[in-house]
């Protein structure tokens, strides 16, 4: 799959200068990718039972309650409105090919989302996720404008504040038009928006849940269950420990230094990075 996004440019070229880093896109190196029908599969998608779907129109979301029908949402479409459906490939055989495609390249959890957008309108005001995210345009042209987050970088999903503080960001501006067949990456984290120019704009929204370095946590606890040192109890902090404060944390201090050097072996140890390879793929 990125083989062919990427044209002449190398895979590993691609993950060093730009994967997490910064933007990319190419005109055209999405054109025979997918197959998405457009309209007539967003309204087999909406056909089906637990879809999760909304609509929204310049940063405002649509508060018309549980997601109405296709025609409906057709209407809503011409009023302004943008139609996002989510984790689209549990709902489309082609979205999810798509979405096994990268999910084999880049061995990361992987969501496909729809956006149909009008003309001349946006759905979203200026936001960034904490995926990495491949914009590939099937139908339409649509106006990307991006900018590096200096405000909340490498943001994490348990992390995501309700208030962004964009006001707050003094980069520059990066944009382009994407039409059909056209892709763009938008690295983990970089402020975006994106309004639809030309035609009704049917775009793909492939996001990647690359694991974080905080993540390594969940696999470290899994090895330390068989170390000694790491099953050892705590020093009791209640009344019966007539310790002052300042013994209990000289007493903890020593403690924190003592697992601090076995975790250090553990790290080092060239066979714990091969299990935790393994257990990634």
């Amino acid at each position: 799959m990125i083989e062919q996004l990427l044209g002449d440019l190398a895979p590993r070229q691609f993950l060093d200068q730009y994967y997490t880093r910064l933007p990319h896109s190419r005109a055209g190196g999405a054109a025979g990718v997918t197959s998405f029908a457009g309209w007539p599969a967003v309204e087999a998608i909406l056909a089906q039972k637990d879809v999760d779907a909304f609509l929204a129109r310049e940063g405002v979301m649509w508060e018309g309650g549980r997601l109405p029908s296709f025609a409906e949402a057709r209407r809503l479409f011409g009023e302004g409105h943008t139609l996002v459906i989510r984790s689209a490939e549990r709902h489309d055989r082609e979205l999810e090919r798509l979405a096994a495609g990268f999910r084999d390249d880049f061995a990361a959890p992987v969501n496909v989302h729809v956006y149909c957008t009008p003309p001349s309108r946006s759905g979203f005001s200026w936001h960034y996720d904490p995926e990495d995210v491949f914009i590939l345009q099937t139908h339409g042209s649509k106006e990307y404008q991006l900018r590096k987050n200096t405000v909340n970088p490498w943001p994490l999903l348990e992390q995501m504040p309700k208030d962004l503080k964009y006001e707050r960001e003094v980069q520059p501006f990066w944009s382009c038009v994407l039409r059909p067949g056209d892709w763009l990456y938008i690295p983990t984290g970089w402020w975006h928006s994106a309004r639809g120019a030309e035609g009704e704009s049917i775009t793909l929204a492939i996001g990647l849940m690359t694991p974080a370095a905080i993540a390594l946590l969940e696999v470290l606890k899994k090895e330390l269950l068989a170390s000694l040192v790491w099953r050892q109890r705590m020093p009791v902090l209640g009344k019966a420990n007539p310790a002052s404060p300042e013994d209990l944390a000289k007493i903890h201090q020593s403690l924190f230094t003592d697992l601090g050097r076995d975790l250090s072996r553990l790290l080092a140890d060239p066979d714990f990075a091969r299990r935790y390879l393994e257990g990634r793929r």
